[in-house]
């Protein structure tokens, strides 16, 4: 059978809130992630660079090293950030990283896709944890956001090229 509308958008919401991690610092106000890979305990998450890494560079991306990261699951489970993958090497490079955290738990991968096959007026959804009503940090809700892909643009800054109208606000990054 083919699933309704509704039933389609349940599904996506569930795979959003399974897969959209929370990452937390005492330094910044939080991003957000997603899971993407797991191999034995080990889960990875992709996230926006900057969610990550305070740049201390002006060219080429240095990150500090005294800060301490934490990744919130769906379940409330909070759990260290093992490694961070800096893919963004100079300004711009895309603003991407991949995080890692260790858990006996069973979370839940997120699908990935091919944004090729993406057209402009396709739908879209931002989730994430942004810092609305002044939250931040662990105190910041889920949300998920709608909205429709308007363009693309060829050489985009920091990879930034699918450009959509779903509010998107301090806290989704990386989501």
């Amino acid at each position: 059978s083919i699933p309704t509308s509704a039933q389609t958008i349940s599904k996506i919401r569930d795979i959003l809130k399974k897969t959209t991690v929370q990452i937390n610092t005492d330094a910044n106000p939080g991003g957000s992630g997603v899971i993407i890979k797991k191999e034995g305990n080990t889960y990875s998450v992709l996230t926006a660079n900057h969610v990550v890494c305070e740049n201390l560079g002006r060219e080429n991306i240095r990150c500090r090293t005294d800060f301490t990261y934490t990744i919130r699951t769906h379940d409330g489970r909070e759990y260290p950030i093992e490694e961070r993958q800096i893919l963004q090497t100079k300004v711009q490079d895309p603003d991407l990283a991949i995080v890692t955290f260790e858990s006996e738990q069973d979370y839940e991968i997120a699908p990935l896709g091919n944004s090729s096959q993406v057209d402009i007026q396709s739908d879209i959804f931002v989730a994430g944890f942004p810092t609305i009503f002044g939250r931040v940090g662990k105190d910041r809700s889920f949300t998920i956001t709608n909205g429709k892909v308007v363009t693309f643009i060829d050489n985009p800054p920091k990879g930034y090229g699918l450009i959509y109208d779903a509010t998107t606000r301090i806290g989704n990054s990386g989501g």
